[in-house]
């Protein structure tokens, strides 16, 4: 026999096996469509396993619970990523508004803020991603994996229950039919489809409920790695951006980076004030008191009654301008160092009668009128 005889043969075999295999399914769906439509008129005695039933009842729940957890495990590592990313960003941006400023203190403090950001985003972090990737995502795909499995045979079950309650309702038929002589052929076939269908289903529900028993009760044993491994990932990413970040805030509290921040604070009042200081029409200049910087509250706190006081000039001893409606409270207490200057408390009430652009304004407190410094007080 010829090469091509050979050949011819074997795709004439392969295509009688593919035909037979369709054929088979053609049968098997018509068979399984019947079986549903008397499951449905309820012609047909179905085979019931309520405790299989309960087992993937449950087994759902812990499904969807998996499910939701993998969803989790991917939301967080890239909220890692976009947090360490972000601190990067900002700390990119302080800096370059810090560019040409001329205070090595202030400006050395936001360096060492971008390389700890940088540190944290670019070396810190990267090398979490494997141990995530391996040692946590990997096992919780292991576990969707496997319940993945556990529903497909559950489907699997269904057919060969189908099978098996359609054999075992036909030998019922075919056993009461009073023409037994011509159906005996037909009862021993359906005997050996019913035993094979029986095997198959049988071994397939014992299988599959062990499988549902250790799903169901094994599920945290399941997660044990990625349990121990999310701590370690977490500890590690915190810990040691922790460290880094504790280097800053020592920094920040050094006396020479706090001297001078509260310097620039006074540098730019006395930059706004220089800005802003006009006397109004029709008040003679010596009659405002001269608006000293250095006695504005630095960091939310007032400053020493005495250091760096000017005393001001005396203003006019003519009767004050009607007061108005607006009134203030102060934030904070003021000691006057004038007598043309204002004492006041803190959460005292002052009704204002003046407001002057040098940052100095006048107002009355039980009857006693004088000038106070516009940013020891809020509106009301």
């Amino acid at each position: 026999m010829s090469d091509s005889d050979g050949e011819g043969s074997a795709n004439a075999a392969a295509a009688g096996g593919q035909k037979k295999d369709f054929m088979y399914k053609v049968k098997a769906f018509k068979r399984r469509t019947f079986h549903a439509v008397q499951k449905a008129t309820k012609k047909l005695e179905e085979t019931k396993d309520a405790e299989f039933d309960e087992m993937y009842k449950d087994f759902v729940e812990v499904d969807q619970k998996a499910q939701h957890l993998a969803r989790s495990v991917d939301k967080f590592i890239l909220a890692q990523k976009a947090f360490a990313q972000a601190s990067s960003d900002l700390a990119d941006d302080i800096l370059d508004m810090y560019n040409n400023t001329p205070t090595p203190e202030i400006k050395n403090l936001v360096v060492m803020l971008n390389h700890v950001s940088h540190n944290l985003s670019d070396q810190i972090r990267p090398p979490l991603d494997d141990t995530w990737n391996i040692h946590v995502q990997t096992p919780v795909n292991k576990m969707l994996e496997r319940f993945r499995g556990i529903k497909e045979d559950e489907e699997r079950r269904k057919r060969y229950l189908d099978d098996y309650d359609h054999y075992r309702h036909k030998k019922r038929t075919l056993e009461e039919d009073p023409k037994q002589d011509k159906v005996a052929a037909k009862l021993r076939e359906t005997e050996q489809k019913l035993n094979e269908a029986g095997n198959k289903f049988f071994t397939m529900n014992e299988r599959l409920s062990a499988r549902l028993r250790i799903a169901n009760e094994k599920k945290g044993a399941m997660l044990n790695e990625p349990l121990l491994n999310i701590v370690e990932v977490q500890h590690t990413f915190f810990n040691e951006g922790w460290k880094e970040i504790n280097k800053i805030m020592i920094a920040s509290r050094d006396d020479v980076v706090q001297k001078r921040a509260v310097e620039e604070a006074r540098e730019l009042s006395q930059a706004d004030f220089a800005a802003n200081n006009k006397v109004p029409a029709g008040i003679p200049a010596a009659s405002v008191p001269t608006f000293s910087p250095d006695r504005v509250p630095s960091h939310g706190s007032p400053p020493s009654s005495q250091a760096g006081s000017v005393t001001p000039a005396a203003p006019p001893r003519a009767a004050p301008a009607a007061a108005g409606d607006k009134k203030v409270k102060a934030m904070f207490a003021y000691e006057a160092t004038a007598d043309t200057e204002l004492d006041m408390k803190e959460d005292d009430i002052i009704k204002v009668i003046r407001e002057d652009d040098s940052g100095w304004w006048q107002g009355e407190i039980d009857g006693r009128v004088g000038w106070f410094p516009f940013n020891y007080v809020e509106e009301l």
